[in-house]
């Protein structure tokens, strides 16, 4: 959990927009979950990701490294493509 903004500081400028990464056990750990909350709620001044969508999903069932978290880099205009008209 200590090392996330080094990772973060490595790999993010290299996804491409739309671009996906998944780190786990982001909610039950207590370092990797007060990272998370900079992510969700970015303070004044500090180095921002950007646009930014995220997903966290919870395996109840496990009492340890039970959660991950989805990252998707945004921005840059961008949108998901359509491939079609109708439904």
């Amino acid at each position: 959990g200590g090392r996330l903004p080094q990772l973060l500081a490595a790999w993010w400028p290299r996804l491409a927009p739309g671009g996906l990464l998944i780190i786990h056990s982001t909610l039950t750990n207590a370092l990797t979950r007060a990272w998370l909350e900079t992510v969700r709620r970015p303070e004044p001044g500090a180095e921002p990701l950007g646009e930014v969508a995220h997903l966290s999903l919870l395996e109840p069932h496990k009492r340890y490294q039970n959660s991950c978290t989805i990252l998707q880099k945004r921005g840059d205009g961008y949108a998901e493509p359509i491939h079609t008209l109708y439904p």
